[in-house]
């Protein structure tokens, strides 16, 4: 038998030798994959970590800010189904749960709850506010449940729910104190009610503590535009690689 096996190799050396080749060509190939696939990983999480260390000490920035309505879903009940965040530590703040500083507190739509942000006697500067403690540094996304403003809400006519254009120009949504910036437009397709949109402020690096998260209108008076142009707020989610503590009740 050993024979015979002998005999084919002598008589089909040119197969022998591209067979010997093929395999160790597949293997210097593989090993060289493999090397390269393990220092890509460690070249990505040193990256990630100075990453994470310098953003984490500097002002609070997103690395991208846009609308995104399957980033996060929810169960009836509340409770986060599914998220593209990748993030797996996450809090969500629901529109009883959020601090208002407006007159609008008592204003929540019964069934789907929701803050209605405008009313004619709203405060100037008025804000929709939550807080989440974050246990260390970490990565962030924030996922804001949005609809658009009441056009004609002062006049006291039938309010029509319309899009805003450059909503960040317009509202001022802050984290930490920082205000962010970047051009997103909030459409609604109907103009029928609310027309939940979620803007996602994916990529923040922030460090350990409070995450303070404000919704703040722009107007001046009580019939401004600007305050108009504040969305009704279904909920607020955050999501880390740390864990999330919601704040102390004071009561």
């Amino acid at each position: 038998m050993m024979k015979k096996v002998l005999n084919w190799i002598v008589n089909h050396g040119k197969i022998t030798l591209g067979i010997a080749t093929f395999l160790v060509t597949a293997i210097v190939i593989g090993s060289v994959m493999l090397g390269s696939q393990a220092a890509y990983k460690a070249y990505e999480k040193q990256y990630n970590d100075t990453d994470l260390e310098v953003r984490s000490v500097s002002s609070p920035a997103p690395t991208r800010i846009e609308f995104q309505d399957d980033f996060v879903s929810y169960s009836a009940g509340g409770a986060t189904k599914a998220n593209k965040s990748g993030r797996k530590k996450k809090y969500t703040a629901w529109a009883e749960e959020l601090i208002v500083t407006t007159q609008q507190q008592s204003k929540l739509v019964e069934g789907d709850s929701y803050l209605d942000t405008y009313v004619p006697s709203i405060a100037a500067g008025g804000s929709v506010s939550m807080e989440v403690t974050l246990a260390e540094k970490s990565f962030v996304d924030i996922a804001f449940v949005i609809s658009s403003e009441k056009e004609n809400a002062a006049s006291g006519s039938e309010p029509s729910y319309i899009g805003v254009k450059d909503i960040l120009s317009r509202v001022d949504f802050v984290v930490n104190g920082e205000i962010m910036s970047d051009v997103v437009d909030l459409i609604n397709e109907d103009n029928e009610g609310p027309e939940w949109h979620t803007l996602v402020m994916a990529g923040f690096a922030l460090p350990k503590g409070a995450i303070k998260i404000d919704i703040k209108s722009k107007g001046e008076k009580a019939n401004d535009e600007a305050n108009q142009c504040m969305p009704q707020v279904r909920n607020i989610s955050v999501f880390a690689n740390a864990a999330l503590e919601a704040p102390e009740s004071e009561e």
